[in-house]
């Protein structure tokens, strides 16, 4: 048509939309639906996506999930400052779908346990995006591009009861584990699909990213009134098993000496920002998140706004959230995968 809007125009426009809104455009119109499935959209709406990544918010409530993301800070100068963030609201799940933590990784969500209504009763291991909509000591992996979709169990040469603590990086596994009496990080290589471990102090509250090393930190706080120690450990060499060794006191910092017997780490940022936040809270609490930057000795609280919370709940965060409109089409292959 003689007034249609040029296709670049319309790239241009709609690539500067959230995820939510740019998936809604491809129902305009059969054209539309064309040029916004095209692979070269998708990679600029990454692209730009990535530029300004988000917190992603897991919120649970007597077994009901609820998804929100608000934008990360970029680069603090201040020393110690606070913020204000509107939260965007994704996805709910509904009440009794899962009692249990999720995980995170690429855009996407895994429950390890979840029950799915109007289906059996067993519960079900699920991958979803948050944009649409037990001790198991086995292991199993999917490989994604193979002919068929199917789980593999594969076997670990050494016993370890493993715990929840988990990341991976660079392809890399790496989960806590107790070998013996012992703690342990647990590696596992997804492409040689390869069992080691390696020794650690003592049990991390949480593994990280640390600048494409694996890390880990513990937070202490001996007395109601007394100093938030956080404590981080960095894996410099696998084979060696050395660790290197940093120590901060934050409570002299804003606000965490509110909320410090809430408090737990969530991550750390790419810009190596450690990222804190209650990990429980009651009804109509203030939600705020803490960015601890070691190196530019910086401390940012944002009080995050928009979080529906009416009764207890459980908290979980997930750094650096990149919308990508791919994983909706991705993720449908998952769909009728089984074990």
């Amino acid at each position: 048509m003689e007034n249609s809007i040029p296709t670049d125009l319309i790239i241009e426009i709609v690539s500067r939309l959230p995820a939510k809104s740019a998936a809604r455009c491809r129902c305009v119109s059969k054209p539309w639906r064309s040029i916004l499935r095209r692979q070269g959209f998708t990679d600029l709406f990454l692209t730009r996506s990535k530029a300004y990544p988000r917190l992603l918010l897991a919120v649970r409530q007597d077994g009901e999930w609820s998804f929100y993301s608000t934008p990360q800070p970029q680069n603090p100068s201040e020393k110690s400052s606070l913020v204000v963030s509107a939260a965007d609201f994704h996805i709910k799940f509904s009440k009794g779908t899962s009692g249990y933590n999720c995980s995170y990784a690429s855009g996407l969500i895994y429950f390890h346990k979840m029950c799915i209504p109007r289906e059996d009763e067993d519960l079900k291991r699920v991958i979803c995006n948050p944009l649409t909509a037990d001790n198991d000591t086995d292991h199993y992996i999917l490989t994604l591009g193979a002919e068929e979709l199917r789980w593999r169990e594969i076997k670990c040469p050494f016993t370890h009861e493993p715990f929840w603590e988990r990341i991976c990086i660079d392809g890399v596994l790496y989960y806590s584990a107790q070998h013996g009496i012992y703690d342990v990080i647990v590696c596992f290589d997804v492409r040689s699909e390869t069992f080691k471990f390696v020794g650690a102090e003592s049990r991390f509250d949480q593994l990280i990213n640390y600048k494409g090393k694996l890390g880990g930190i513990k937070l202490e706080c001996e007395r109601m009134f007394g100093p938030v120690e956080l404590h981080m450990r960095v894996l410099e060499d696998v084979e060696k098993q050395e660790w290197s060794k940093y120590d901060y006191t934050l409570s002299a910092e804003i606000d965490v000496f509110n909320v410090k017997e809430y408090l737990s780490v969530h991550g750390v940022t790419a810009t190596g920002d450690i990222v804190l936040l209650m990990k429980s809270a009651p009804a109509r609490a203030l939600f705020n998140a803490f960015y601890f930057n070691p190196e530019r000795k910086t401390f940012q609280s944002v009080e995050i706004q928009g979080v529906g919370v009416d009764r207890d709940c459980k908290l979980q965060a997930f750094v650096d959230y990149v919308e990508d409109l791919s994983i909706n089409d991705d993720a449908m292959q998952l769909k009728s995968s089984t074990f």
